[in-house]
Formats: structure tokens, sequence, C-alpha cells
């Protein structure tokens, strides 16, 4: 416990902390602009011109939905025959035109604060890796690491110390780093007078009715603020796990700027290149797609599967798969404990030099 206090103070007073805090200040700047900006309710003006859009594709599908339905099952029936059994053009869900589809939806406090935490999270994550890294790596720069090991030797003592305390600074200011993000969201929704959820629909309601709007209602997410509640505590939690995978990786590559290098040529070639040519049989492995899998409660992912067809050409068709929170809870898990592990294994046997 003495050396996880130890460390703590050394972590406190490095020069990182003020850039990233600098950084996070900044990036609440923007997300203070961008909430004033989604809190404000439609128009009149931008309610009449959705109600044009609605009452036009409304008329065109009222006079052709029959026709278009029978050319949409006449197209797959030729496909079908054509080899591609399994082809569908979704014929069944065509469905006439919501006024929802064209309105720009009224804003709620649910939707604004799930809208901040989605962008406050990858920060979030990104800045802790980056205080992990930067504490590990500056130590084997600057050669204060062999130093501190005259003073306790036992490797594997001070590496999960680092750690542990690098998770528990994180932990605390990935706590107030959320809180501030929910008092902005609320604030200026509170500014705007944003309703929740279950006062939208009625006020949409009363709203479109003195524009002259007569189309269906908004639609309204269903969301509570208490979801919300457990996707910051997971979005906290996933902060600390970054930034204990960000000292294990300033553990094994001893090198901050090489640590960023690897995370960020991981998430080009890995999540970029390779996830985009092997989708469905990678994105169950990736890291990105677990992370947000844990942090919303389950992640939902599309891929394009596409079957030659015997006149020539493609018949491509998008599958819609999940991956679950346990799945992707038990995937980082792994993926900790081997990376720790790891760093470990490497502080404990390697020279410093």
């Amino acid at each position: 416990m003495n050396l996880v206090t130890v460390e703590l103070r050394r972590l406190r007073w490095r020069r990182i902390i003020k850039g990233v805090a600098a950084a996070f200040i900044a990036f609440l700047a923007i997300l203070t602009v961008g909430t004033f900006m989604d809190s404000q309710p439609p128009t009149a003006q931008e309610q009449q011109q959705a109600q044009q859009w609605y009452d036009q594709a409304k008329r065109d599908w009222d006079a052709n939905a029959a026709q278009q339905i029978a050319q949409c099952t006449q197209s797959q029936a030729e496909t079908r025959a054509g080899g591609d059994t399994n082809a569908d053009f979704h014929c069944d869900s065509m469905k006439a035109p919501e006024y929802s589809d064209f309105g720009r939806p009224l804003p709620t406090l649910e939707r604004l604060v799930q809208t901040s935490l989605a962008g406050a999270a990858p920060v979030l994550m990104f800045l802790a890796l980056i205080v992990g890294a930067s504490f590990i790596g500056a130590e084997f720069t600057s050669g204060s690491i062999a130093t501190f090991l005259t003073f306790e030797p036992r490797r594997v003592r001070v590496g999960t110390a680092k750690l542990v305390a690098v998770a528990l600074w994180v932990l605390v200011a990935a706590i107030a780093g959320t809180a501030l993000v929910w008092s902005i969201t609320w604030g200026v929704g509170q500014l705007h007078a944003v309703p929740r959820a279950t006062l939208a629909a009625a006020e949409s309601g009363l709203a479109r009715s003195s524009a002259g709007v007569t189309g269906d209602p908004f639609t309204v997410e269903d969301s509570s603020l208490a979801g919300s509640l457990w996707v910051s505590a997971r979005t906290v939690l996933l902060s600390a796990l970054a930034g204990v995978a960000g000292s294990a990786l300033g553990l094994l590559l001893r090198n901050t700027t090489a640590t960023l290098a690897v995370v960020i040529g991981y998430l080009v070639v890995g999540e970029g290149i390779l996830g985009n040519l092997f989708g469905r049989r990678l994105q169950p492995w990736l890291v990105q797609g677990n992370v947000r899998a844990v942090q919303i409660g389950g992640a939902d992912y599309s891929t394009d599967v596409c079957t030659s067809m015997p006149q020539g050409g493609q018949s491509c068709e998008s599958i819609n798969h999940h991956l679950s929170m346990a799945h992707g809870g038990i995937y980082l898990a792994v993926c900790a404990t081997t990376l720790i592990a790891l760093a470990l294994w490497s502080f404990r046997r390697r020279d410093l030099s």
C-alpha cells in the first residue's frame, strides 16, 4: 500500500497531467457548443418543411404502394430463380412513410445525455491510455526507474504498484470527468427547457399543432437516465482499464512514443483495414467493438454477404450481428490479464539498459 501511495504522489506531479487536463477542458468546450445546438427544438419553419416532405412521400406511397411492392416481389423472385435462393429484398417490410423520417426529433434530456456520453467515452479512454503510457515510459526514458529499484528491488511488486496507482488515479479522474459531462449536458438542457422523454411526446404534439403540422408525431426514444448512469459507470471502469493497458504497454515497450505508435497502428491496421476486409470473422475479436458492447450493454454491427449470380454480377445482403456485454467483458478481461502478465514478466526478466 505504501508503494501505491508513493506512485500516486509521483503520478500527480507529472507534467502530462496538466496537458491531459487541458485537452479534456478543450473537449468539454466543444461538447458544450454541440449540446447547445442539439438541445434547440425544431422551429415552426422546420416542422412545416418536414410536413411538406412527408405529405409528398405519403401521396407517392398511396398512389404507387401496390406497384412498388409488386415490383420488389418480382425482382426478388427473378433473383432467386437465377440461382441466389437466399435473396431477400425485404419486400414484406415495405411500409408507408412516417413523419419522424423527415422531421428533426424533439430533443430530450435522455437523448442529450446519451449523445454526450458517446462522445466523451473514447476521449476519456484515450486520455487515460496516454496517462498510463507516459507515466511508465517517462521513467524508462529518464532512467529514474533504475534509481527507484535500488530502494525497492522487487520488480513485480513495483510494477504492480504502478499499475494499481494508474488505475486508481484514472478511476477518480474519470468519475470527475463523467460528472462534468453530466453537469454540462443537464445545464444546457435546462437552459433550453429540454423535457424528459416521458413529457416530450405530449409537448411535441402541442408544438406541432401550433405550427399547423398534422403528420404522425415525433418519435421519442424510450431511454432512461438510469440507463445512462449505468453507461457512465461502465465508461469509468473502461477508462481505468485503458489506463492500466497503457501502463502495461509502457512496461513492455519502455517508451511513450512507441506505445502510442502501437496503439494508433492497431487502430488503423487492425480496426480499420483488417476490420473492413474480414469484418464478419474479425468483428467479435476486435477491441473497439467489444469496448462498445461493454459500455452500452451490447452492440450491433452489420456485414455484407455477397454471392455470385449465374448471369454475372453479385447479390449482396446486409446481415446484422450482436455482441453481448458478457462477450465483451470476457474478451476484455482476458486481453487485460494477458497483457498485464506479459508486462510484469518482461519487467521482471529484462535488463533495464
